[in-house]
């Protein structure tokens, strides 16, 4: 079985749905042409079935890099723990799909999906209908960074099973409203375009790389938990708790255990790859340190 071939960043719920009514078929016996399993889900956003890449005449390992979030969710992992994900997602068996399906850069809250209004019209004028943009459903992703404008939500769940009817059929809708400035949202939706195509070009041991640009913003790293402790305070500020509690990233009171100081730490896993993502723009913008940078290093640890 072939497929019409995918559009540019389609994603794979929205490939497989058009695919339904391409060949007035229902999800089972779709999925069984294709893999040759009897597969009751399908998720939207990533697959380890290489019949469907196959299908639409690419390689699992292409196809991933276009239409699916798996190079996302695996982004900020450690490169040797990345490379064993991404080799064991390519392998196709079902464990190895799982594993990556849970990932923590993976959404599972039932968020809906979103698109663009404006690149539902170029591509209704272009193609004849409209598709679900990859690059929407990232989480914390609420700007189209082609048009500057905001992303609308519909009332599908990103965790639908498909068929899912296409941006232009949704007439229930709201616009994405988080209480950040239109750059930050631009800047996260940015650095969210670079990690699901596998940061082309960035070699950059990532814990490294957050403890030096923290030092060359004025972060005195003398005691770990205090020096990761006010950085983690003054991303609260520089986002503010409202716009985190949104983004499902908020900053307790605790800040010296949360997870913008965790990050700041050796052997930070287990962290979605938005987390990091807020932690890098932050640190991009050159903070200058709420507290004086040299008291970290005259405050004693508790006991001393």
């Amino acid at each position: 079985m072939k497929l019409m071939l995918p559009y540019t960043d389609e994603m794979v719920g929205s490939i497989l749905s058009r695919a339904c009514r391409q060949f007035g078929l229902k999800p089972t016996p779709l999925l069984a042409a294709l893999t040759g399993r009897r597969l009751i889900r399908q998720s939207l956003l990533v697959t380890g079935q290489a019949g469907i890449a196959e299908a639409c005449g690419m390689s699992l390992d292409e196809f991933h890099l276009r239409h699916t979030i798996a190079r996302y969710a695996i982004a900020f992992t450690p490169e040797a723990q990345q490379e064993r994900l991404w080799q064991s997602l390519l392998s196709g068996n079902s464990r190895s799909n799982f594993v990556v399906m849970f990932a923590p850069g993976i959404p599972k809250r039932r968020v809906q999906l979103q698109y663009c209004p404006s690149c539902t019209i170029e591509d209704r004028r272009s193609f004849g209908e409209s598709y679900w943009h990859r690059m929407h459903q990232l989480p914390g992703v609420t700007i189209c960074i082609t048009h500057r404008r905001p992303l609308v939500q519909c009332t599908t769940s990103i965790v639908a099973s498909i068929p899912i009817p296409m941006p232009h059929l949704c007439t229930a809708w709201r616009e994405c409203d988080v209480p950040l400035s239109r750059r930050l949202q631009i800047s996260i939706a940015e650095w969210s375009a670079i990690a699901v195509a596998g940061f082309p070009g960035i070699n950059r041991s990532w814990m490294n790389w957050y403890r030096e640009q923290a030092i060359a913003c004025g972060y005195h790293p003398a005691h770990q938990t205090l020096f990761s402790g006010f950085i983690a305070s003054d991303l609260a500020r520089f986002y503010g708790q409202d716009a985190l509690a949104a983004l499902n990233c908020s900053v307790g009171s605790n800040t010296a255990s949360c997870w913008a100081a965790r990050l700041m730490r050796p052997n930070a896993a287990g962290t979605s790859s938005l987390k990091h993502i807020l932690l890098t723009v932050f640190l991009e913008s050159g903070p200058c340190p709420a507290r004086d940078a040299t008291a970290s290093s005259n405050t004693k640890k508790p006991g001393e």
